[in-house]
Formats: structure tokens, C-alpha cells, sequence
């Protein structure tokens, strides 16, 4: 088992003796100007994630959020962990917030939001109708905090769409250390489907579905194929990603 707590095995399900068992710690490294260089993924491509290619690329991924997000007809949005702005520049609201804490991405962001945050702490309480956090509490060296902030910004009956990988998942078991999730040094809280599923709850949202996307370009024979290599990096798999559909 890859994942540990002070050397102790780590299960994902039925353990409950402090809030930390929502999630495996592990050190955290700050995202720096670096994070948006050009640089190679697990799989050794170099990729310009700030190039209009990985821009549509990343749009097509996350084009059930956005569907979902735009057919709540939203007043206000808030987007933690914004990066570019990408997402909130499909998002159709009547106001767009983000936050983000890297001047490299407010850079882009400030094009598409009407302000920018700094933290969720310092976002108004009952401000948002919408808070979109898509593969960010996983960077988060305080989750728990984070959430109840979110809870606090958004309005009663209001909608949370959260992002993050599985690090339980089938592909993060067989593939162990070689699991491709963990070889991104800012992925500081490690959780799983389990996990969060218990931390939203035991902070009073509702989960009204939870959906695991796999882009189509990822269905290849080659992707496939690389599931019986352990040895290597793990391909990208269906159940990496999960994305939590919730009601405050």
C-alpha cells in the first residue's frame, strides 16, 4: 500500500479518529511561476498549458461541469482555484469571481472574472450561488478549512461542483508508487472517493451525483494496454477523476 499515515497502513475506508482521515497528508510544495512553464507530464510530452490547444483541450474535459453549471442559470460564481480562467470563461453569470493566488495565472484570469480574490477567507459570507473548485483541494494544505469557507460563501440551496483525483482508485492500487497522480509535487491531500464523500457530508452538503470523467481521447488500445506494465508511469484510466455535484 502506497499511501501512509506516520507508517501506519492506510485504508480508505472506515477509519474516523480526527479530521485528517478525510484525506492522506503528504509534504506540500507551493506552486511557484514554474507550475505554468512548459514542461513534460508523466508521460515525458512537453505541453504548453497556457497554449490555445491545451485551452480547447481542457474545455472539452470539463464540458459536463460547464453544462451542468450554465443550466443552473447562475447570478454569481465563484471559481476557487481558478488558474487561467478557462472555466469561467464558458460559464455564463450574471458575475464571475475567482481566486487564485498565482500572479502568473491572474495574468490571463482578470480577462475572464469581474474580480479576483485572494483566499476564500476573504470572500463575503452567502455571496455565491454557484463555487466551482475543479482539481484544487487536492493542492490545499487545509481542506477542512477550505470547505467550511465554502459553505459560508454560498448561499442556502445554493450548488458546489468539486474536482479531484482518486488516490484509491483501481489504477492508483494496482499502480502503486507509478500511480500518475502522485508525481505532481503540489498534490499535498490525498483523497479518495470515500474520504470525500464523508468530509462533504460531515459538512452538511448534499451529494446529488458524483461522475468520473475519461475523455474519448484517452480510449485508445495503446492507453489500454499500458494497464499490464507496472513498472512505468500508470495511463490515464477511468475513475482517476471524480467530480462531486452538491447542495448546500
Amino acid at each position: 500500500m502506497i499511501l501512509t499515515r506516520e507508517h501506519k497502513p492506510w485504508s480508505p475506508c472506515g477509519r474516523r479518529e480526527v479530521h485528517q482521515d478525510y484525506y492522506v497528508p503528504r509534504p506540500c510544495q507551493e506552486q511557484d511561476a514554474d507550475y505554468w512553464a512548459p514542461k513534460a507530464d508523466p508521460d515525458g510530452i512537453v505541453r504548453d498549458r497556457t497554449s490555445n490547444v491545451e485551452r480547447e483541450q481542457y474545455l472539452a474535459d470539463v464540458c459536463d461541469e460547464i453544462r451542468f453549471v450554465n443550466g443552473l442559470k447562475p447570478r454569481c460564481v465563484v471559481d476557487v482555484g481558478a488558474g487561467l480562467g478557462w472555466m469561467l470563461s464558458a460559464v455564463d453569470a450574471e458575475r464571475r469571481y475567482a481566486i487564485e493566488p498565482s500572479p502568473v495565472a491572474r495574468q490571463s484570469l482578470e480577462q475572464h472574472c469581474d474580480r479576483v480574490f485572494d483566499s476564500l477567507a476573504t470572500v463575503p459570507s452567502f455571496y455565491a450561488d454557484v463555487v466551482l473548485a475543479h482539481h484544487v483541494f487536492e493542492h490545499m494544505s487545509d481542506p477542512v478549512s477550505e470547505i467550511n469557507h465554502v459553505r459560508r460563501v454560498l448561499t442556502p440551496g445554493g450548488h458546489l461542483v468539486l474536482g479531484t483525483p482518486d488516490f484509491a482508485s483501481p489504477c492508483a492500487k494496482w499502480f502503486g508508487s507509478n500511480y500518475r497522480m502522485l508525481h505532481d509535487p503540489t498534490h499535498c491531500s490525498l483523497f479518495s472517493l470515500e474520504g470525500m464523500t464523508r468530509m462533504l457530508r460531515d459538512h452538511a452538503f448534499q451529494i446529488l451525483d458524483v461522475k468520473f470523467p475519461f475523455p474519448d481521447r484517452y480510449a485508445t488500445a495503446e492507453t489500454f494496454a499500458r494497464w499490464n506494465d507496472t513498472s512505468k508511469i500508470s495511463p490515464p484510466w477511468p475513475g482517476n477523476w471524480m467530480t462531486f455535484y452538491c447542495l448546500r
